[in-house]
């Protein structure tokens, strides 16, 4: 390969593994559908009247979903996944302390109003 081949290959690997922060998929919600990234952030809860002024909206909030701060925003993490147990699927949700750093990865997903949130594909991770 020569120079300007692995440059190329650089670039596009920076591109892809370069996670966004929040405040780039709310300003960008259509161009992020759909795609799997990791994001960092502080926990601020699953109260349902907190989230609403937080984020000045209503979603549809369960007690295990949380809403997650990166410091440029805030989003919904939804953590219901879908596992296996003894050939049977099931659904779990994960509880996520608040206030505490965590990371969690998974699909950015639009709402019924187009409003995105990261649909968790993996246990949040407690940093």
């Amino acid at each position: 390969m020569d120079l300007l081949t692995l440059a190329c290959v650089a670039i596009l690997l920076i591109q892809v593994t370069t996670s966004p922060t929040v405040e780039e998929i709310l300003t960008d919600p259509q161009g992020f559908e759909g795609r799997e990234i990791t994001l960092e952030g502080v926990s601020m809860g699953s109260d349902p009247q907190q989230t609403c002024l937080l984020m000045r909206y209503e979603q549809p909030l369960c007690d295990r979903d949380f809403v997650l701060h990166d410091g440029t925003g805030m989003i919904y993490v939804s953590t219901l996944m879908e596992i296996t147990v003894n050939g049977e699927v099931i659904h779990k949700r994960y509880i996520v302390p608040d206030g505490r750093e965590i990371r969690v990865a998974g699909i950015i997903e639009l709402d019924d109003y187009g409003c995105p949130y990261l649909h968790a594909d993996q246990k949040p991770m407690v940093l």
